[in-house]
């Protein structure tokens, strides 16, 4: 199955390639109209990150939606909708109120990576 048969069968819109990991391709892309990062594997790391990201979302940690997730022909295909979003530029590194907002949501974001009601739920 190449590209153009996940594209037909999903009902999708691949635009272009972003990326080639050890286990995966990452594409851009429309998925019922919305923007969508398109992601194709032939292991379980896609299906572990889909079954991850279910846990995230389920104790309330923002996570990227799952808009379609399919095994077919020996792959795993993720559908996420994609996150509009700009990383801060140097000049808003500079200020050390935003630097300090930035760590503390990011130490409250890992925190609740590592609750023990996180845990809990990954073990099932």
């Amino acid at each position: 199955m190449d590209v153009e048969e996940i594209e037909k069968e999903l009902d999708l819109e691949i635009r272009m390639r972003t990326g080639e990991g050890h286990s995966h391709t990452t594409f851009l892309g429309t998925f019922e109209e919305q923007k969508a990062i398109i992601k194709i594997s032939r292991d379980s790391k896609v299906k572990r990150e889909v079954e991850a990201l279910e846990i995230a979302d389920e104790v309330g940690i923002s996570v990227p939606e799952v808009l379609e997730f399919v095994e077919m022909e020996g792959r795993s295909i993720l559908v996420e909708k994609l996150v509009d979003s700009i990383f801060p530029g140097r000049e808003e590194w500079k200020d050390i109120k935003f630097c300090r907002k930035f760590l503390s949501s990011a130490a409250k974001t890992i925190n609740r990576i590592h609750s023990t009601e996180l845990m809990e739920k990954a073990k099932k």
